[in-house]
């Protein structure tokens, strides 16, 4: 290439295709094509051998690789596997995370106490949902737009501005107790614990605090003091005194009953030892040491009677009775003393042993059953005249120990005898037996002939229930006798022995008549005894006048004093005093004229019962005010009696009558005559209305002081009107009963005595109004 490039330089361009056409060309060409052909050759074989060695080196990179591929696929596994195993340690430890701040957020917001945290500026930060719901308020309306202040009741505010400084100064408080506001208002008392927080400078950076609702602890507190107000009212308003004192006997307390009861006050009582207590009365050594044990020993003792006269109140019978004061988990050491004062009882009992002695020691033969027909009492001339004994007959059954005689086939004396004792039981009226052939047992067991004129009379509780039936009897079997030989013997009235029998006739009639003559001092002297109770009960009526004018006067006077300063549970107290002394009032009033009415002298005179009912509807006008009530007032007979109480019996009658129609709307009042009930000789008068009527199970209640089948609150009174009805009848020699069902009415019936024959009639003044 080189010699062709010089020869073309030199020769020209011809010279190149000259040179390649000769032989050296050629033999050039062919030695190059030789040597390329030989570089051919040996290239291949390089190649070959490269080749060989590359596709080996291939082989052996792709082993490698694919190895290497192998092991970081293993590798890649193994760190994914621990890599998943992280994961998985970490997602669980993250879950349980969650679930320990979802516990912890639970906690937070649903604790039974609030929580909230205050910035340095008072804003509220954070507050937990028990707080909120407290409040009314939700977060977003809360959190960081309203301060605490706003939340506390206007009545605590002013001590909270007064004590947040002190807490932003020393840190923290303990149980401070405010009334917190409500969003709609209400407040409801709070117990508050914070903490404050200061920062390196010891400047207040933000406070924490816990929030306790104590309503209930509040409402519990409440309830606690009523119960204590309720128990010491109950102790105030015992009737009997009571008195707590100290282990060594000194006086811790007094009922206001014992301090009516001794006239006394607690500054000269409490605080003082028993023994030296007004004239030093309680220095009874005996006493002072049953009372010195009573703690120490746990000992006690009930219905203790002594006799003790005071300075103040004079000569008293009381009955203690005294034991450890008992408080659930409490060890005290204080005792109760309980009196009671039995003075009257004992005085009524003493009256009552007079009577009993005095109807024992009676000239007349009595017997007192019960109902039961079982022998209660008995007078000594009763024993006597029938051979027995009072311990031998007492408590037995009347027939058990007076059976017929065995010997006498048609004897019939218990038979009349309880067929009669049966007439009083179911009447409640006396009943007089004819003559009676009754013999008697004497104690050999042989019965000898007794004739017996015996009259049966019921005695009545306060209730009109039969209590005792008072049996009495007179022998007239000396009568009988000498009576049945003077019809059978010959008339021959100019023989000496007829004289003498007529003259021992008159003197039998004589000894009958002086017998009913001691039986009417007897009776008189009974009757005066009575009339000592009467005046008892009607002086100690007087005398519950004195502190019930002491209730009425100083409850107005401090109504007067303190009503500005009462609150409305202060001024109801008031009342409920005032309407229980007026309460009170009326029924000392009720209880004097049943006392009265028992003490009035009795003038009979035929008296027409229409004008009686006429003024009893027109005093009751202003009680029936604007009501609708039918009247049906039939005309009645006129009768014997007193009109004065007869016309308290309508009054009692016709004011009941309108008081238990009250709630009926269409009331109705019947006042009529019923024949149908009536017995020879007296009229039977019927009132009756269709109001709140009554359960006949408890028609024995209805006549008694004091009963009621109806509470106060249902309808007013006291309870004593019926049983001044029924005194009023009974006086007058009459009966009393009633019928009702409840819900459908009452009838009131009465019995009196019919006008004497010949009295005129009513006029016509005493026709019945129109209705």
């Amino acid at each position: 290439s080189d010699e062709t490039v010089a020869s073309r330089r030199s020769e020209g361009p011809q010279s190149p295709t000259a040179l390649g056409a000769t032989a050296t060309g050629k033999q050039l060409m062919d030695q190059i094509r030789d040597e390329i052909a030989a570089l051919d050759a040996a290239e291949s074989t390089l190649l070959d051998t490269r080749l060989a060695l590359a596709r080996r080196d291939a082989y052996r990179a792709l082993g490698v690789l694919v190895g290497g591929l192998l092991l970081a696929a293993l590798l890649v596994v193994a760190l994914l596997l621990v890599l998943r195993r992280d994961h998985r340690a970490r997602e669980a430890a993250a879950a349980a995370l969650r679930r320990h701040a979802d516990q912890i957020h639970d906690l937070y917001n649903q604790a039974p106490c609030g929580y909230h945290s205050l910035d340095a500026d008072g804003l509220i930060t954070v507050m937990n949902d028990t707080e909120l719901a407290w409040l009314g308020y939700t977060r977003e309306e809360t959190v960081g737009h309203l301060r605490l202040h706003t939340m506390i009741a206007p009545r605590s505010l002013p001590a909270f501005e007064k004590s947040f400084p002190n807490f932003v100064r020393t840190g923290a408080v303990n149980n401070v107790e405010y009334d917190f506001l409500r969003k709609d208002g209400s407040t409801f008392p709070v117990i508050i614990n914070a903490i404050a927080i200061h920062d390196s400078a010891g400047r207040y950076i933000s406070s924490r605090a816990t929030v306790f609702d104590i309503t209930k602890r509040k409402q519990n507190e409440e309830l606690i003091r009523q119960a204590a107000a309720y128990a010491e009212s109950i102790v105030e308003t015992v009737r009997e005194p009571l008195v707590i004192l100290t282990r060594d006997l000194a006086v811790n307390s007094a009922n206001r009953s014992y301090y009516e009861l001794f006239q006394t006050t607690p500054a000269d009582v409490v605080g003082r030892p028993l023994a030296e207590l007004g004239a030093r009365e309680w220095a009874l050594p005996d006493l002072l040491a049953a009372l010195g044990r009573v703690v120490p020993e746990q000992t006690s003792f009930d219905d203790r009677e002594i006799t003790l006269t005071f300075a103040s109140i004079g000569r008293k019978i009381l009955r203690l009775s005294a034991r450890k004061l008992h408080r659930p988990g409490n060890h005290t050491t204080l005792l109760l003393l309980a009196l009671e004062d039995v003075t009257d009882t004992r005085r009524v009992e003493h009256l009552r042993l007079h009577f009993h002695a005095l109807f024992e020691s009676l000239p007349g033969l009595y017997l007192v059953l019960t109902p039961a027909l079982r022998i209660a009492a008995v007078s000594d001339a009763y024993l006597r005249a029938t051979h027995t004994t009072r311990a031998g007959i007492l408590d037995h059954a009347l027939f058990e120990v007076f059976p017929d005689n065995p010997a006498t086939p048609h004897a019939d004396g218990t038979a009349n005898l309880r067929a009669s004792l049966e007439r009083v039981a179911a009447l409640a009226a006396p009943d007089t037996m004819a003559i009676q052939r009754y013999d008697v047992r004497r104690p050999d067991g042989v019965f000898e002939e007794r004739y017996w004129s015996p009259v049966n009379s019921p005695v009545l509780d306060a209730d009109g229930g039969l209590e005792y039936i008072i049996h009495r009897i007179e022998d007239v079997t000396d009568f009988v006798r000498k009576k049945t030989a003077a019809h059978d013997a010959p008339s021959s009235s100019g023989e000496p022995g007829d004289r003498a029998l007529q003259a021992r006739l008159e003197q039998m009639e004589a000894e009958v008549y002086q017998r009913s003559q001691e039986v009417g001092a007897v009776l008189e002297r009974l009757r005066a005894a009575n009339a000592e109770l009467e005046a008892f009960s009607y002086s100690v009526s007087h005398d519950l006048r004195a502190p019930l004018r002491h209730i009425e006067g100083f409850s107005g006077m401090l109504e007067q004093h303190a009503s500005a300063t009462l609150d409305a549970t202060g001024r109801r107290y008031l009342t409920v005093i005032a309407d229980s002394a007026r309460r009170m009032g009326t029924l000392i009033d009720d209880l004097l004229t049943f006392a009265r009415i028992g003490r009035t002298e009795m003038h009979r005179l035929p008296v027409h019962l229409d004008g009686l009912v006429r003024d009893a509807r027109q005093t009751l006008a202003g009680d029936i005010g604007a009501r609708s009530i039918e009247w049906e007032l039939l005309s009645l007979p006129v009768v014997h009696g007193d009109s004065n109480l007869l016309r308290q019996v309508f009054a009692n009658l016709l004011g009941n009558a309108v008081k238990y129609t009250g709630r009926t709307p269409a009331a109705r009042i019947t006042v009529a005559p019923a024949p149908e009930l009536a017995r020879p000789g007296e009229v039977v008068i019927a009132v009756r209305d269709n109001g709140a009527g009554f359960n006949m199970k408890y028609a024995a209640k209805l006549f008694g002081v004091f009963q009621r089948l109806h509470s106060a609150a249902e309808f007013e009174g006291t309870g004593v009107g019926l049983a001044n009805v029924r005194r009023i009848i009974e006086r007058h020699g009459g009966r009393t009963w009633a019928e009702g069902k409840p819900g459908e009415g009452a009838s009131f019936y009465f019995s009196l005595p019919a006008a004497l024959p010949g009295t005129p009639g009513p006029g016509p003044e005493s026709k019945p109004p129109t209705l």
